[in-house]
């Protein structure tokens, strides 16, 4: 992300180097006190301070393995920020950025001097949104002075909260919770199928690999329902959901070939896609023979971006 912050003109390097502004300077929040996050942890609360956005670029994600269509950060993206009726502005900006939850695997960790090792919970998909409307404003002839200082205090005045969550599948678990409370008042973080797959199979290796054992689906399944409460807009986690996302992993996304195919057209249409379901990809295999040249129908007429994934 610091690429996208620094690119072009050399005033924006400020943007990503400026402090916090913190409640002295005019923030929300007080600005990050280390003896002050220790003793909350140490207390058993979270701890928030004020934080420069561009400061998360040192985390690490909670699912690194889980691809991201671009086709969703773009539509998330629309949904976060507005055009702006003003010829001073690009977009609407909002009041403050969504916060940034930070994964601390213990009390007594060294915040300050381990920050490259710390894990980001919240969802990426809200990162690369923000990152690309800041890559639209930089890509305009000129950006007024009044826009800039907007970006710059909306950046400057960001949310950080510091929570302890021992392992990596407890921030893993952590960050479901929060897909699923923002998914009960809008679908703009709603998974797509390819994603979903992946979130599947990565959080049944996890759970194979801390147990030692072989899960079944319907043991995934029950150890997701144990650790997370499902949004009724979202797709419930169930036995036969897991099941048939690890069946179409095994059977479709092993492909090198098909994979490929199916992911440009997500890309392309996200949730708008034909196939934009786990249960309509499982469909396709009672007709396997013909799933090759089905795909390179739909991936010639969507005529989709180039296929790789998004990465942080």
């Amino acid at each position: 992300m610091k690429e996208i912050a620094t690119k072009t003109m050399s005033e924006f390097a400020d943007i990503y180097t400026a402090p916090p502004r913190g409640i002295s300077t005019g923030g929300r929040l007080h600005a990050f006190d280390k003896s002050i996050c220790e003793q909350k942890l140490l207390q058993g609360s979270s701890y928030t301070c004020s934080q420069n956005w561009w400061s998360q670029d040192l985390l690490s994600s909670v699912a690194p393995r889980t691809p991201i269509p671009t086709s969703q950060i773009s539509s998330l993206k629309n949904f976060m920020f507005q055009k702006s009726a003003s010829s001073d502005f690009l977009y609407d900006l909002p009041d403050r950025l969504a916060a940034v939850c930070v994964r601390v695997p213990n009390a007594r960790f060294d915040v300050v001097s381990n920050i490259g090792k710390l894990q980001r919970c919240s969802p990426d998909e809200e990162v690369f949104a923000v990152a690309l409307a800041w890559a639209d404003v930089m890509a305009q002839d000129t950006i007024s002075d009044a826009e800039l200082a907007a970006w710059t205090k909306l950046f400057a005045d960001a949310e950080y909260e510091f929570k302890v969550l021992q392992t990596g599948l407890d921030g893993w678990y952590h960050n479901q919770r929060m897909r699923q409370q923002i998914n009960q008042w809008s679908a703009s973080l709603t998974r797509t199928p390819l994603p979903m797959i992946f979130d599947v199979v990565n959080f049944k290796l996890d759970l194979e690999h801390k147990d030692g054992t072989t899960l079944s689906a319907a043991a995934v399944a029950r150890n997701y329902q144990d650790n997370v409460v499902q949004s009724s807009a979202a797709e419930a986690f169930t036995d036969a959901f897991v099941d048939n996302a690890l069946t179409v992993h095994k059977r479709m996304l092993s492909d090198g070939e098909i994979r490929e195919v199916v992911w440009g057209i997500e890309c392309k249409w996200g949730h708008a896609a034909p196939l934009n379901s786990v249960y309509k990809l499982l469909a396709l295999l009672v007709r396997f023979d013909l799933l090759i040249d089905e795909l390179h129908v739909l991936w010639e007429r969507c005529t989709p971006e180039p296929n790789q994934y998004q990465s942080q």
